[in-house]
């Protein structure tokens, strides 16, 4: 976040590569780099040709070799993962929207094991059956059970998203469910999410109203508006 706020091409370039590597390492930071390029464009949009086109050149320098590696074994030159449509299915089913409705630990646990260990496990037998196995195909397969999923029940998918959103905030969307680790772990990062929110807004405050031309956090709301942009998926 320093490395962006920074604002030279070489500073962004280096942004780039950590980005990337931030990519790799969990593949929903990759939402990072289009907030990155908002943030050079929003800045300073003279030397956004510049700096942008470093930012995008180190990411490229991270993704590069994986995506050439996916490639060459899948004939799929995604430099990410190729789990986002099963991710996406994830959150997508009336287990998932099981799991938003749970108002006590054993509901919640319950929702989660029917997931993973029943409705996933019986999709994931028809595909053997069908004898699909390709990388492609399993993808497509996922992703049509998504949109099928949201087809047929409008009104869960817009509550499952309702429940996605509010779950950024807490430990699950209705408090009753989580168990007390799932409490602790959520208290440490709202006071974060917060506390940065906070910072930001203050900074910017200060400076709009002239009290300080030195200090400018807005930079700061990058963290957890991207932390809600990746956790939305």
């Amino acid at each position: 976040v320093w490395l962006v706020r920074v604002r030279s091409p070489g500073s962004a370039g280096v942004a780039g590569v950590i980005l990337g590597l931030a990519t790799l390492t969990r593949s929903t930071a990759v939402v990072l780099l289009p907030m990155a390029l908002l943030w050079y464009w929003i800045r300073n949009r003279r030397q956004f040709p510049r700096v942008g086109s470093a930012l995008l050149l180190g990411a490229v320098i991270s993704l590069g070799p994986w995506a050439v590696r996916n490639f060459l074994l899948t004939g799929v030159a995604t430099p990410v993962t190729f789990v986002g449509p099963y991710n996406v299915w994830l959150g997508a089913n009336d287990s998932q929207y099981a799991i938003y409705k749970a108002r006590t630990p054993a509901e919640h646990e319950q929702a989660l094991h029917d997931l993973y260990f029943e409705e996933g496990k019986r999709h994931i037998r028809a595909l053997e059956e069908a004898g699909v196995t390709d990388v492609v195909a399993v993808n497509r397969y996922w992703l049509t059970r998504s949109l099928e999923y949201a087809r047929t029940e409008p009104a869960r998918m817009a509550y499952i998203l309702a429940g996605r959103a509010l779950h950024y905030f807490q430990p699950a969307p209705r408090s009753g469910a989580a168990n007390d680790v799932l409490r602790l772990w959520s208290a440490v990062w709202i006071l974060l999410l917060y506390g940065l929110s906070a910072a930001a807004v203050l900074t910017r405050a200060l400076r709009f109203r002239g009290e300080s031309k030195n200090i400018d956090g807005g930079w700061l709301l990058l963290l957890p508006l991207a932390g809600f942009l990746t956790a939305m998926p």
